[in-house]
Order: structure tokens, then C-alpha cells, then sequence
């Protein structure tokens, strides 16, 4: 069994090899989830003719945008799809930081514990 030594870049070497399967099996059910939402938000992409990040409102009119086309969707439709792209935006955000957030902890914690000595 490998030693944990407070090294941040041995901690990055090492992930996975020391880590508790219950943080694996979680990442791995988040990593799930965010791609399962992402092939959703694509699909609606194409459905509705585009996205409402990239779309605007305009008048009381809704418009969703896809490749510099605009389609005029409802109030319902486009709040719909702008929450969506967000969604897909912090599930992202989550996936691509978690791991960053686990190593840093336990390099943390592994130097509050070792500086009383």
C-alpha cells in the first residue's frame, strides 16, 4: 500500500490507485448523469432549431439561435432551453473540478495532520 505524502503532483500521479472506490463509483455516476444531459441538450438542440444562450428576446419574442439562424420558439420553450444549457454548463464545471477538489483536500488534510509533529 502506497504512502499518502502531502505531494500534490504524487497525489495527481497516484489518483485512482489510492482512492475509495465509494469516490470512484460516485465520479463515475456524476460522469453518467452529465453525459446522459448532454446527449439531451443536444438532442433538443436539434429539435427545437437551437439554444437560447445563443438565442435572444427581442419584443416579447423568444428566439433560439443555431448557427446564426433564429427561430422563434415560446416563452416556455426558450426559459426551458436556457436552463438547460446551464445545466449542461455546471455539470461540466462540477465534472472537470471534482477530482481537483478530492486531491487538494486530501493534501490538506494530510498537512494539517503532519504539521503538529
Amino acid at each position: 500500500m502506497k504512502t499518502f505524502t502531502g505531494d500534490l503532483k504524487n497525489e495527481f500521479d497516484n489518483f485512482g490507485s489510492n482512492t475509495p472506490k465509494i469516490v470512484i463509483r460516485t465520479f463515475q455516476f456524476l460522469c453518467s448523469i452529465m453525459g446522459l444531459n448532454f446527449l439531451i441538450f443536444i438532442v433538443g438542440t436539434f429539435i427545437f432549431d437551437g439554444d437560447a444562450i445563443n438565442g435572444m428576446e427581442q419584443g416579447g419574442k423568444y428566439y433560439l439561435n443555431m448557427k446564426g439562424n433564429l427561430t422563434e420558439v415560446s416563452e416556455l420553450v426558450f426559459l426551458y432551453s436556457k436552463y438547460h444549457s446551464l445545466s449542461v454548463l455546471w455539470s461540466f464545471t462540477i465534472i472537470l473540478g471534482s477530482p481537483a477538489v478530492y486531491i487538494m483536500s486530501k493534501v490538506a488534510l494530510k498537512r494539517l495532520l503532519t504539521s503538529g509533529s
